[in-house]
């Protein structure tokens, strides 16, 4: 896995549909959201038009997508559909 600085910003609450973490109130959730908005510049809290934020993608997301997309696709021929997310393709 890639290490990178910052704090993770999703967290798992499920794994193969069982319950891992307690589910936060929505008390708790507001609360999160509150003293993390806080953190964030002026500029970024805006809904207006403000300065544009850079976001890059790392090497490792790029390769992570690639792989995904190579299973997706696999997995798309091997049920017999032309691309992923596509129904079956027409026998006539």
């Amino acid at each position: 896995m890639e290490a990178l600085p910052g704090t993770p910003l999703l967290a798992p609450i499920m794994r193969s549909g069982c319950l891992v973490a307690p589910t936060p109130t929505l008390a708790t959730i507001r609360e999160h959201v509150r003293t993390e908005l806080a953190k964030l510049p002026e500029r970024l809290r805006s809904l207006d038009d403000g300065d544009p934020y850079p976001v890059e993608i790392t090497p490792a997301l790029r390769d992570l997508a690639a792989e995904i997309d190579a299973h997706t696709y696999c997995r798309a021929r091997e049920l017999g559909r032309t691309r992923p997310g596509v129904g079956t393709p027409s026998r006539d």
